[in-house]
């Protein structure tokens, strides 16, 4: 009851503005950094539809956890102390179980860009019980992005992957199972909490992107495995109320849907992939080591050979319906937009035409 009374508070706060009638003031709540790659593309995304509608729709972007964190996101949708957030399915392993079906394919793929475009395109096309668990968490999904491969990031220097056998790695989620299968104790903490624990030598690595050296742990990273861990995916960048979407007019729906593809392309691109190699640049002035970890690609073609059998399994006891032929179809998705993308490099132009032509032209938002 403490929080929600907090909330409402907040909420009541941030959107006094809008009280008037004559604009409208939406909340966009995020637990993540104000460093963290979704502000690429959010930040551009609100000015935006301020312009377009002439400051009659705004968004208040409330960022770095100052009133949501990843396990609070949801219930603040539900009860409309945000219109919008971030989601972090992980966190909502029964509530989301069929979207988790697609996280846990950590390591089907590497190509951020085509795990961002097969992500979006399994949930909004082709899992209609990924699209339901959201609207039973009272929010409705419009759009993903598709973060960079998750590799080890170590508090010790390391040779190679064998230095850290034996060693406690933060990791969440199906990522648990590829620390296991490399010999390592997985060991559940967000990445920020993980920071303390490699400082005081309680945690040997983070699993985690190149990114994470940059946000959270510059001083602390000295040497990092550089062979791929798994790719997250089926995040939720842009999910909103059900309630806040229901009562946006019929030419505010159009507009938000319009610039979904080219935020998803934002935040895959150039909060992902090009910070990544800016944080590399980083590590590397600050003298941090990078190792190939070549033997882990083995490790991992193992741990894809049992994979899909144990995540269908996990997903079929939480309820989710036929998860082999959800996983199969997303595993093909990769296949293609792998293709689609291979040429595109750092253009974000070209993933959002993509995502518009293969993904949102097939939707009619007033129909969502």
């Amino acid at each position: 009851m403490r929080f929600r009374g907090l909330m409402a508070l907040a909420f009541a706060a941030l959107c006094a503005t809008g009280a008037n009638g004559t604009a409208k003031e939406l909340v966009f709540g995020s637990w993540a950094p104000t460093n963290h790659g979704s502000n690429y593309a959010l930040e551009p995304l609100f000015k935006t539809i301020q312009e377009k509608t002439n400051g009659a729709l705004t968004w208040k972007f409330v960022s770095g956890g100052q009133i949501v964190n990843p396990r609070s996101t949801g219930q603040a949708l539900r009860d409309n102390l945000i219109d919008a957030g971030i989601i972090l399915p992980t966190v909502y392993t029964k509530e989301l179980a069929a979207n988790n079906a697609i996280y846990n394919l950590l390591g089907f793929g590497t190509d951020t860009a085509a795990i961002a475009g097969a992500t979006v395109e399994t949930i909004m096309l082709n899992c209609p019980q990924c699209l339901d668990e959201y609207r039973r968490m009272g929010a409705t999904y419009l759009a993903g992005y598709g973060p960079t491969p998750y590799r080890l990031l170590c508090s010790k220097p390391v040779k190679g992957p064998e230095d850290v056998k034996g060693e406690k790695v933060q990791s969440l989620g199906t990522a648990a199972r590829i620390i296991k299968a490399m010999g390592a104790t997985p060991v559940t903490l967000s990445p920020s909490d993980s920071i303390p624990g490699l400082q005081r030598g309680a945690l040997g690595c983070v699993h985690g992107p190149y990114v994470w050296v940059r946000i959270y742990g510059l001083d602390v990273i000295k040497s990092i495995i550089e062979a791929p861990l798994g790719t997250p995916r089926a995040f939720g960048l842009f999910v909103m109320s059900g309630t806040s979407w229901k009562n946006l007019t019929a030419d505010q729906k159009k507009l938000l849907w319009s610039e979904m593809p080219k935020a998803t392309a934002a935040a895959t691109i150039r909060g992902h992939i090009v910070e990544d190699q800016h944080a590399i640049e980083e590590a590397k002035k600050h003298g941090i080591s990078f190792v190939p970890g070549a033997s882990l690609k083995g490790v991992m073609d193992a741990f894809n050979a049992e994979e899909i059998g144990i995540v269908a399994a996990e997903a079929k006891s939480l309820g989710v319906k036929d998860p082999e032929a959800l996983i199969a179809k997303h595993i093909e998705l990769i296949r293609k937009w792998e293709a689609l993308t291979k040429d595109i490099g750092q253009d974000e132009a070209k993933l959002a035409a993509l995502l518009q032509s293969e993904v949102y032209s097939k939707i009619d938002p007033l129909k969502w």
